[in-house]
């Protein structure tokens, strides 16, 4: 870190370059970016699906949100616990009137 002329404080990395740390965080956020738009756009019932394709496909969708997720976690446990949340509320909870909630 330095501080400029004015007093602000910048954050560079190892080797003083700022622009760096920026793309990062360009990357960062096209990856939640791109997990948003999976997540919206992803067939969450596609595993009850009789037709092989609609089901391969949703499985296909799945396995790119979870490669999305630990690219994610790639840039730290932040990005990764903000990627669990955001799928956790994209996923839909359904519950059946044969299930069983058991609490301690």
């Amino acid at each position: 870190m330095t501080k400029n002329k004015i007093g602000i404080i910048n954050c560079e990395d190892e080797f003083g370059n700022m622009g760096s740390m920026k793309e990062k965080g360009m990357e960062v956020q096209q990856l939640f970016d791109t997990l948003e738009s999976q997540l919206e756009s992803h067939d969450w019932f596609y595993s009850y699906s009789d037709d092989s394709r609609y089901y391969k496909t949703g499985q296909r969708e799945h396995m790119q949100i979870w490669n999305t997720i630990e690219s994610l976690s790639l840039k730290g446990e932040n990005e990764f616990d903000r990627a669990i949340d955001m799928y956790r509320k994209a996923k839909p909870v359904i519950s059946s009137p044969h299930e069983t909630i058991i609490t301690k």
